[in-house]
């Protein structure tokens, strides 16, 4: 059974030896909120969200290799859109998984409309050879329409 919650920071070793072992050296932070996927008590996905200079930005979304395409990465970002709600979101992320973060209403953005800091971050990225894109969501409140 897959169990999708917040991990509270006493578990963020375990979340830092996850990250370490599926390849992810972006660090974490005790502020960051992590969510996790676990099944049988193991951990198999997991995904930080951390404010940057005041700003949201999704960050190190993994899942473990043999839990991949079993709908684990959906069933995070599920929980990542009920906890970013409407605010405005950031993320880098490979193009290939475009479609993938716009289950949750991400879309590409120019590179001029990210921030000074995301800009940077992706141009160390595609220096290092990564195909990746700066992605932003911002829900706007649903307006209700009078009835007269």
């Amino acid at each position: 059974m897959m169990t999708i919650r917040c991990a509270p920071t006493s578990e963020l070793i375990r979340v830092e030896t996850f990250y370490r072992e599926t390849a992810y050296y972006g660090g974490l932070n005790a502020a960051d909120t992590v969510i996790v996927a676990e099944s049988d008590g193991e951990l198999v996905g997991a995904v930080r969200l951390c404010e940057e200079e005041g700003i949201l930005v999704l960050r190190g979304m993994r899942v473990r290799e043999d839990f991949r395409r079993r709908g684990v990465g959906t069933q995070i970002l599920a929980a990542v859109d009920r906890f970013v709600g409407e605010r405005r979101c950031y993320c880098i992320a490979h193009r290939y998984l475009r479609s993938f973060y716009g289950q949750i209403e991400f879309d590409e953005i120019q590179l001029t409309a990210a921030p000074a800091f995301l800009q940077h971050r992706l141009a160390k990225y595609t220096e290092q050879g990564l195909d990746v894109i700066i992605m932003a969501r911002e829900r706007k409140p649903k307006s209700i329409t009078a009835v007269t």
